[in-house]
């Protein structure tokens, strides 16, 4: 990863490895990387699943699934192994190799990312249509693994799983069959990192596997995520998909990305309605958006967030009430 965008006179270091630490320390010397770790011997939910039969439950109806899709917001019902679904993808599992980064909310960080190829949005602004060409892989789940493990004992800090894309929601039948052959002594969190454009059904399966569920509430209307990420009906999807997840024995980081031009029309109505379950979510405001790929015939978004904008969303999240997970300290402690 390590990609480094420049606009203007800003530098913005999009997924940082930890190969990567030396230049951001160069770049700014009180770069460190940040960590709340759990205390004691965390057991990752995926762990207990396995165990109980859950797991193979769940991996069995999600395969099942495969025949009529409804693992994304489209629910478009497609046998994925004769047809491509509304996502545009297939049966086939398609990821980008594995890499740890140093620079996620510090809860989860440092992170294990597996980042899937395909998404069930289509943003004008995607940051992954643009990045440098990376090898795409297709694994059994054995060399997957080795893979993770190869990872995990060469950063010994690391102090969680992400699978991210993309968008996980559409890989999940293949997700739950790898997590099915984990190590045992994995003791490591399982972070969902996806959009909200999600189902019912595909958050469900997820229960009880999910330690940290971390979506992206993109939009505030309908309007703007047609326009933008060319999806419809994604308030439902997205409103729905917070309400399962907070329901959930699990712990939820709404992340919000700050567009230009789009704090009252998404960022403010997003944060409005999230502030119901201000005691059951954490929220991260990001500022690292960059205008890429078709992002120059959108004059409003063409160009990077000014900063009295992040600062205007940071503190209109405060005053509703949302907790900030930066400094999180007793994150781990708290129930779901």
């Amino acid at each position: 990863m390590n990609e480094v965008f420049k606009i203007g006179n800003e530098a913005v270091v999009m997924d940082p490895s930890s190969e990567a630490i030396p230049f951001l320390q160069n770049a700014d010397p009180n770069f460190t990387v940040q960590s709340i770790r759990p205390s004691g011997k965390f057991i990752p939910k995926f762990q207990t699943a396995k165990d109980n039969g859950l797991l193979e439950a769940k991996e069995q109806e999600a395969m099942g699934m495969l025949y009529a899709c409804e693992l994304c917001g489209w629910n478009c019902r497609a046998n994925r192994f004769t047809e491509k679904g509304k996502c545009g993808l297939m049966d086939k599992t398609l990821y980008y190799a594995p890499f740890i980064h140093v620079a996620e909310e510090p809860v989860i960080n440092p992170s294990v990312v597996l980042n899937f190829t395909g998404c069930s949005m289509s943003c004008v602004y995607c940051v992954r249509q643009v990045q440098k060409k990376q090898e795409v892989l297709s694994e059994n789940a054995e060399s997957f693994w080795k893979r993770i493990s190869g990872l995990v004992q060469s950063y010994p800090a690391v102090c969680s799983i992400e699978f991210g894309g993309g968008d996980p929601n559409p890989y999940l039948p293949w997700i739950l069959t790898c997590l099915k052959y984990s190590p045992d002594d994995l003791f490591l969190p399982l972070v969902w990192n996806s959009s909200l454009f999600v189902s019912e059904k595909g958050i469900g399966l997820l229960d009880g596997i999910v330690d940290v569920y971390l979506p992206d509430f993109a939009f505030g209307n309908d309007s703007c995520a047609k326009r933008l990420s060319g999806v419809d009906g994604y308030m439902a999807a997205a409103t729905q998909g917070i309400e399962l997840m907070v329901g959930q024995k699990a712990k939820v980081i709404v992340r919000v990305l700050v567009l230009p031009g789009h704090v009252e029309c998404c960022h403010k109505k997003s944060i409005d309605w999230l502030s119901q379950y201000k005691d059951r979510l954490w929220i991260s405001e990001l500022d690292q958006y960059v205008p890429v790929h078709m992002a120059s015939k959108y004059p409003e978004i063409y160009k990077r967030p000014k900063r009295e904008e992040i600062k205007e969303v940071e503190e209109y999240a405060a005053k509703k009430g949302l907790k900030s997970v930066l400094g999180a300290s007793d994150f781990w402690e708290r129930i779901g």
